[in-house]
């Protein structure tokens, strides 16, 4: 995997893990303290470096592990009990 495809796997788990702990990418960037620009261009996977202080405050509000966003595991962490993706409602009982 080069540079520019590990940024983008980094910033889509980015994105599902904030929208799976239900926050906007306003709130979160709050949270990890950056700018809601910086949020939203590692999400689109525009960032080719994250600080480790960075890094381990996403880790922590996210509920999720580095390995996860780093792509090196495919468990996501904590899910939310009332989180259901779309499309997925109707299958709640």
């Amino acid at each position: 995997m080069d540079d520019a495809e590990a940024a983008r796997l980094f910033g889509d788990r980015v994105r599902r893990k904030r929208m799976m702990v239900g926050l906007n990418q306003r709130q979160l960037a709050e949270r990890i303290e950056v700018p809601p620009t910086h949020l939203s261009r590692l999400e689109g996977g525009n960032l080719l470096s994250v600080g480790i202080g960075e890094l381990l405050r996403l880790v922590e509000v996210l509920k999720t592990s580095p390995a996860y966003l780093l792509g090196l595991s495919n468990d996501p962490g904590e899910i939310p009990p009332d989180w259901c993706p779309v499309g997925m409602a109707s299958l709640q009982a």
